[in-house]
Protein backbone atom coordinates (compact mmCIF):
# COMPACT_ATOMS: atom_id res chain seq x y z
CA UNK A 1 0.00 0.00 0.00
CA UNK A 2 1.12 3.43 -0.81
CA UNK A 3 2.01 5.90 1.83
CA UNK A 4 1.50 10.07 1.71
CA UNK A 5 5.67 9.88 1.16
CA UNK A 6 5.37 7.36 -1.69
CA UNK A 7 2.92 9.18 -3.40
CA UNK A 8 4.99 12.71 -2.90
CA UNK A 9 8.35 10.93 -3.99
CA UNK A 10 5.69 9.42 -7.59
CA UNK A 11 4.71 13.22 -7.60
CA UNK A 12 8.13 14.74 -7.49
CA UNK A 13 9.34 12.05 -10.35
CA UNK A 14 6.37 13.07 -12.67
CA UNK A 15 7.20 16.49 -12.08
CA UNK A 16 10.97 16.28 -12.83
CA UNK A 17 10.11 15.35 -16.12
CA UNK A 18 10.54 18.53 -18.73
CA UNK A 19 7.52 17.81 -20.99
CA UNK A 20 5.80 17.52 -17.85
CA UNK A 21 6.96 20.34 -15.60
CA UNK A 22 6.48 22.49 -18.35
CA UNK A 23 2.65 21.42 -18.48
CA UNK A 24 2.14 22.12 -15.13
CA UNK A 25 3.53 25.28 -15.41
CA UNK A 26 1.94 26.67 -18.44
CA UNK A 27 -1.95 25.20 -16.60
CA UNK A 28 -2.19 22.39 -19.42
CA UNK A 29 -2.06 19.83 -16.36
CA UNK A 30 -2.04 19.44 -12.64
CA UNK A 31 -0.83 16.43 -11.00
CA UNK A 32 -2.68 15.32 -8.34
CA UNK A 33 -1.69 12.51 -5.24
CA UNK A 34 -4.74 10.73 -3.22
CA UNK A 35 -4.45 8.42 -0.68
CA UNK A 36 -7.58 6.67 1.75
CA UNK A 37 -7.47 7.34 5.17
CA UNK A 38 -9.20 4.75 7.22
CA UNK A 39 -8.90 6.49 10.59
CA UNK A 40 -10.98 9.69 9.26
CA UNK A 41 -12.91 7.46 6.45
CA UNK A 42 -12.44 10.09 4.26
CA UNK A 43 -9.82 10.72 1.11
CA UNK A 44 -6.60 12.87 1.84
CA UNK A 45 -5.41 14.47 -1.13
CA UNK A 46 -2.11 16.67 -1.95
CA UNK A 47 -2.71 20.51 -1.95
CA UNK A 48 0.83 22.27 -2.82
CA UNK A 49 -0.79 25.35 -1.39
CA UNK A 50 -1.40 23.97 2.27
CA UNK A 51 2.11 22.37 1.47
CA UNK A 52 0.77 18.95 2.67
CA UNK A 53 -2.44 16.21 2.23
CA UNK A 54 -5.51 17.80 3.89
CA UNK A 55 -8.91 15.62 3.71
CA UNK A 56 -10.67 16.27 0.68
CA UNK A 57 -13.64 17.33 2.15
CA UNK A 58 -12.20 20.68 2.99
CA UNK A 59 -9.77 20.95 -0.26
CA UNK A 60 -10.60 24.44 -2.06
CA UNK A 61 -8.20 22.82 -4.93
CA UNK A 62 -6.07 19.98 -5.03
CA UNK A 63 -2.89 19.27 -7.24
CA UNK A 64 0.53 20.76 -8.25
CA UNK A 65 -1.22 23.96 -9.66
CA UNK A 66 0.07 26.48 -10.67
CA UNK A 67 -3.55 28.30 -9.91
CA UNK A 68 -4.53 31.71 -10.75
CA UNK A 69 -4.92 34.73 -8.28
CA UNK A 70 -6.65 37.51 -8.84
CA UNK A 71 -3.23 39.74 -8.32
CA UNK A 72 -0.43 36.87 -9.92
CA UNK A 73 2.03 36.85 -7.19
CA UNK A 74 4.75 33.74 -7.22
CA UNK A 75 3.90 30.25 -5.92
CA UNK A 76 5.85 27.89 -4.26
CA UNK A 77 5.95 24.21 -5.74
CA UNK A 78 6.15 21.89 -2.10
CA UNK A 79 7.21 19.39 -4.47
CA UNK A 80 10.66 20.54 -5.83
CA UNK A 81 11.31 23.27 -4.12
CA UNK A 82 11.14 26.11 -6.84
CA UNK A 83 9.24 29.46 -7.14
CA UNK A 84 6.83 29.53 -10.59
CA UNK A 85 6.28 33.33 -11.25
CA UNK A 86 4.18 32.57 -14.38
CA UNK A 87 6.24 34.34 -16.64
CA UNK A 88 8.79 32.70 -19.11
Amino acid sequence: MATPDDLLQRLRRFHSDAMVRSRVECGEITLHGWHWVIEDGEVHLFDVQAGGFIPASRAEHSGTGPYRSAEPEPLFNEIDGAWYTGRS
